[in-house]
């Protein structure tokens, strides 16, 4: 399942101009999600339950798009917000 996420602002990363953002949720492994929960640690997060951290959700959104966690954090606050719910619609239905 994938999603797509239209940018209010185009961005450019790596030199492309990106419209949209696919949050492809198919290729999310359990790795991913636990790699995803050591980079908002480290960045500080202390949440107990992590499906409700954005820190968390923007690092599960880089792992299933061409978004660096920087990249995500650096978008414009309806794009985060809108890429991040998406992120949590899909962990919550999953636990």
């Amino acid at each position: 399942m994938a999603q797509i996420i239209k940018l209010t602002k185009a961005i450019n990363i790596s030199g492309e101009e990106l419209k949209e953002i696919e949050l492809d949720f198919d290729s999310l492994r359990g790795l991913d999600l636990l790699d995803a929960e050591k980079e908002a640690r480290a960045a500080g997060d202390e949440s107990v339950m992590l499906m409700f951290s954005m820190r968390y959700q923007a690092a599960v959104a880089a792992k299933i798009s061409v978004l660096s966690y920087d990249d995500v954090l650096n978008l414009k606050g309806n794009d985060f917000t809108r890429i991040t719910n998406a992120v949590a619609t899909f962990l919550m239905k999953r636990g």
